[in-house]
């Protein structure tokens, strides 16, 4: 058996994890708005941090134990770091950050008389939620003049109040987290195949390496990807480089509509980790919605325009979200007795020790999810929403949050959206007469973390990974490794 320290919080531990979670929170803007390059930390399969983890387990690791096993990572502390930059990744990329900042400057950069704007929108918006400055928001988009510095001072006061909230909204599916980690991982175990790949990378083996890179098939189904790939980036570089096209389209109907096939190499790598239900689900309920939606195109059948954030059609997309609202409505329904537990322990006289192995106490967690909620709600309701489209608007925001961790939990899914946002939703039952014009203006305002939920603070903080101290900052099981 492999000794495994007895705390992997360390300081060794924090300040790498500290620094690799910096690359990711700097590396991320950077490579997207500066370079326009690909997202690495923008969804599910959180690439950034892969890759850095395949740098610190293959190389730097590596060089450690041949200096000495003493400085060495073992698995416990190699599982701590992948965890901060897992979770690091959905804060600098379009989980919230990118989002953020181009909305709170853009709502008054592209006000023109043409549009109204300015006397439409901007008195909904509390002036302490946008930076008060034109010159600041014009050289955000337009660049800063020669001999000058970043206006800090006037980003200060916006982004303080969006750094607490948006902490309010992390801690509070931190909370739902430890509150679902048991009923999924224990009782409904769910297969977390996303967790597969960093768990046997930093697995040791009796050399240098871990065994999974003396696996020369493992080389070999490494190797066909980054060539085309590689390829790929290339051809975006130097146009004169072949690109290697790995998708084509199905016609049917007439030709008046296209099933799109394309090969994923990720995906083809996730599929050997699930059940041959789940695959067959996934495959054929994805060949069904695409026939369905070259149909109804082929009829001239619609709902109305395809809203941002949504699913490729309308007409679909509602469809969909009645049964992702069913599907995240039974999460909560399966876990009905763990729930019940868990707020027994929290405000009955049950004190039963059961959740010693959380990253916080069941009753901890109870509260935080409560308070938070109506923290949430709170400003929600300083931003102008009414009472009835919180009343709306919250609840299926979370049903979406728990909805898709659950997909991501059990089918590794590395991207994808919700087929209609919580906004989405929400005006379209209770109408923009129901909201209001600061109802509207404040709903807006929530695309940054209700939005674009390509990555959400919930899913990577219910990721599985073995063996894990609770008082990590992830709610997992405490196991040993054999």
């Amino acid at each position: 058996m492999e000794k495994i320290s007895k705390n992997p919080l360390n300081m060794k531990t924090l300040l790498v994890g500290i620094a690799l979670c910096f690359c990711i929170a700097a590396g991320e803007p950077f490579g997207v708005m500066r370079l326009n390059g690909s997202p690495l930390a923008a969804d599910y399969s959180t690439g950034a941090a892969i890759f850095l983890f395949f740098i610190l387990v293959f190389v730097i690791n590596s060089l450690l134990k041949l200096i000495g096993r003493s400085f060495a990572l073992d698995f416990r502390e190699l599982a701590v770091i992948y965890i901060m930059m897992i979770i690091a990744c959905a804060i600098p990329s379009w989980g919230f950050t990118m989002n953020l900042i181009f909305l709170i400057a853009g709502v008054k950069y592209f006000a023109t008389s043409m549009n109204g704007w300015a006397e439409i929108i901007h008195p909904h918006i509390p002036s302490w939620v946008l930076p008060q400055g034109e010159d600041a928001i014009r050289t955000l988009f337009e660049g800063l003049p020669s001999n000058s510095s970043i206006p800090w001072l006037v980003w200060l006061k916006p982004l303080s109040f969006w750094f607490g909230f948006i902490l309010v909204v992390y801690l509070t599916m931190v909370c739902i987290a430890v509150i679902f980690r048991k009923q999924w991982i224990q009782n409904e175990r769910l297969l977390f195949p996303l967790m597969k790949l960093p768990e046997e990378m930093c697995r040791d083996g009796k050399g240098i390496v871990s065994g999974l890179f003396k696996n020369k098939i493992m080389w070999i189904g490494f190797l066909i990807p980054l060539f085309f790939y590689s390829m790929k980036a290339l051809h975006g570089f130097f146009p004169f480089i072949p690109q290697i096209r790995l998708g084509a389209g199905i016609p049917i109907f007439a030709q008046t509509g296209w099933i799109p096939v394309r090969l994923q190499f990720e995906m083809l790598g996730l599929a050997y980790l699930l059940t041959l239900d789940i695959s067959l689900s996934l495959w054929f309920f994805g060949l069904l919605y695409w026939i369905e939606h070259c149909f109804f195109d082929r009829i001239g059948f619609s709902l109305g325009v395809r809203d941002m954030y949504c699913a490729y059609s309308v007409t679909t997309a509602y469809q969909q979200f009645g049964a992702f609202v069913v599907y995240g409505m039974s999460a909560f329904w399966m876990a009905r007795r763990h729930i019940k537990n868990i707020f027994n322990r929290a405000f009955g006289g049950n004190r039963e020790n059961g959740d010693k192995d959380e990253m916080l106490s069941y009753r901890a967690a109870a509260f935080g999810s409560i308070v938070g909620i109506i923290l949430i709600a709170a400003w929600l309701r300083v931003t102008g929403f009414s009472i009835l489209g919180i009343m709306v608007f919250l609840p299926a925001s979370i049903i979406i949050f728990v909805g898709l961790t659950k997909i991501v939990c059990q089918t590794g899914m590395p991207y994808g959206r919700q087929p209609l946002t919580s906004a989405t939703f929400t005006l379209d039952a209770i109408g923009s007469n129901g909201l209001g014009g600061a109802g509207c203006t404040g709903m807006a305002m929530t695309s940054p973390w209700a939005g674009d939920v390509r990555t959400i603070h919930v899913s990577h903080s219910q990721r599985e990974t073995n063996p894990v101290e609770k008082t990590v900052f992830y709610p997992v099981k405490q196991t040993e490794k054999p």
